[in-house]
């Protein structure tokens, strides 16, 4: 579940309620410190379904060129769009 109580699936378009600590670089020349909140997302893997822990592409400009990735929970962040019959939907 997300932050707002809404289901989170792998592929779904994301937005980080809080700011979370990188885990890889992506395409960065060198690694940022704080991904903030506020940034979009997708939620790529389900790492632990257990714990809820997700692989989160984070884009770190307007385009989605640039990207890091970080692990957050559906706590971190709000569902914005879903990934249906291969198309996104807009929430």
């Amino acid at each position: 579940m997300d932050a707002d109580g809404a289901m989170l699936r792998e592929w779904d378009g994301v937005v980080l309620v809080r700011a979370l600590t990188p885990t890889a670089q992506g395409n960065c020349e060198a690694m940022p410190d704080v991904i903030p909140a506020g940034t979009r997302a997708t939620a790529i893997t389900l790492l632990d379904a257990e714990k809820g822990v997700f692989d989160l592409e984070c884009y770190l400009d307007a385009t989605g060129d640039l990207y890091a990735f970080a692990h957050g929970t559906g706590a971190d962040v709000r569902v914005v769009e879903r990934i249906e019959d291969k198309k996104a939907v807009e929430i």
